[in-house]
């Protein structure tokens, strides 16, 4: 099987994670940095976001242009992540033009923007093009069917890398590993209100929330630092995005794989993958979190530390890596083609 994706080159994108794998499977297999490309133009300089932002750049003409010589080489599948950069006439194209079979893996929402990064008119209108669409949600899956009537299968997220937390003597603290957004802010502000001090990593955190006697802030981690920052705390907060309701996010498996003690957002698919109090925990609502955050806080480090090997130990058992889902995805490939 003949393979070209769409998408970024970049370490810790889901892009970057299926090329490797299918790499390291024996498919031959391309990746056009489209992504990149933009991002590159767009934040080079201030000049560049003006021109985009005015409709004035010829950036996308130019991803769009190579993107039609480079696919003209006898792929079976062309595989587009979420793909703001391609227009739909790119996409038409590429479908008379040759015989690949042409899918959609969008990490967001593929019609619902919270806000300019999440998606735009070309996401939208290319929905009823694709051959096959490939969605994390199970809710966004049903949606793409009934709404607009295209094929579109349940592909989860996973985790790259586990390991083992063998710190038991841990901080009793909450941590936030990301960046903020107003909705996240005023999450851990209810909890730092009730008396649960939380540290946050990431940028520009300072810029949303103030540091006091239960908030301290700090730069962001990554690699082998977000692992073991990670790893130090009593629990690590998940906040779903708009998108993720009643579904899960990247997060869901992240964590437990580190063997961290997860407070996460409810919903019924996320349970699917982990128990509610043997493996983490799930809140409904703002009192509900500040409960569950307290009851994990006052845990032995004996009871915190067994939920956070039973979290290590349903992740690594129950095929949630990356690696794993290749099994999921080569069998949808090979029904399409």
């Amino acid at each position: 099987m003949k393979i070209l994706i769409i998408g970024s080159k970049k370490n810790n994108t889901t892009d970057y994670f299926y090329y490797n794998l299918l790499k390291e499977k024996g498919y031959n297999i391309k990746i056009f940095e489209s992504h990149d490309i933009f991002n590159e133009f767009y934040y080079r300089n201030i000049f560049n976001k003006i021109l985009f932002r005015l409709k004035l750049s010829n950036i996308y003409y130019k991803i769009n242009v190579a993107l039609k010589k480079i696919a003209l080489n006898d792929y079976d599948i062309i595989w587009i992540f979420k793909g703001m950069e391609i227009y739909p006439s790119t996409i038409s194209y590429l479908k008379n033009k040759t015989t690949a079979k042409i899918v959609n893996y969008n990490g967001d929402h593929p019609y619902i923007y919270e806000s300019r990064g999440f998606g735009n008119k070309n996401v939208l209108n290319s929905i009823k093009l694709y051959d096959l669409h490939l969605s994390y949600s199970k809710e966004i899956q049903k949606n793409l069917i009934n709404k607009f009537n295209v094929q579109c299968k349940w592909l989860p997220f996973g985790y790259e890398w586990s390991k083992v937390n063998q710190v038991y003597h841990d901080k009793k603290i909450g941590c936030f590993i990301g960046n903020p957004d107003n909705n996240r802010a005023q999450i851990i502000r209810q909890l730092t209100n009730n008396g649960i001090m939380m540290h946050l990593y990431g940028n520009n955190w300072i810029k949303h929330i103030k540091e006091n006697k239960f908030i301290k802030i700090f730069p962001a981690v990554h690699n082998e630092e977000y692992l073991s920052t990670a790893q130090k705390y009593r629990f690590q907060l998940n906040i779903f995005r708009n998108q993720n309701k009643d579904s899960h996010n990247m997060r869901t498996f992240e964590m437990p794989a580190f063997g961290c003690i997860s407070l996460n957002p409810y919903s019924k698919e996320q349970t699917s993958f982990f128990e509610e109090n043997i493996e983490c925990f799930y809140y409904n609502d703002n009192n509900d979190l500040i409960s569950k955050a307290k009851h994990i806080i006052n845990l032995s480090e004996e009871e915190a530390y067994k939920i956070k090997q039973n979290a290590y130990n349903k992740s690594i058992s129950s095929n949630y890596k990356y690696s794993d889902r290749i099994n999921i995805l080569e069998s949808y490939f090979n029904e399409i083609i």
